[in-house]
């Protein structure tokens, strides 16, 4: 039989689709203001080192305001991983002019 793996979380607030439509509950208003935009572009270039980092490393391929969830707390979360792909370390480069020959 297949393995399946599955993520579980805790529930989310709203998307960053939904802040920057209409505002949220978490905010109450609407966009965002600057301090927040950049609060948000920290938080998801963070998520994005973490995956990228991983052994193998995650691509997440599927980035969009309505994949990236927010807490209660505001704080970013990346979400839907159905295209992700774990993508193989790229094997070092060999020299032909350095290799060593036994």
């Amino acid at each position: 039989a297949a393995a399946h793996q599955l993520m579980i979380s805790e529930l989310m607030a709203c998307s960053l689709l939904d802040v920057l439509k209409s505002g949220s509950v978490v905010f109450n208003k609407p966009g965002l203001c600057e301090n927040l935009a950049i609060r948000y572009a920290i938080q998801l270039s963070q998520g994005m080192n973490y995956l990228h980092t991983c052994d193998p490393p995650i691509m997440h391929r599927d980035l969009k305001p309505e994949n990236l969830l927010l807490d209660h707390s505001g704080t970013l979360k990346v979400a839907d991983f159905g295209l992700a792909k774990l993508r193989p370390r790229p094997m070092p480069q060999v020299d032909p002019e350095k290799q060593m020959m036994t």
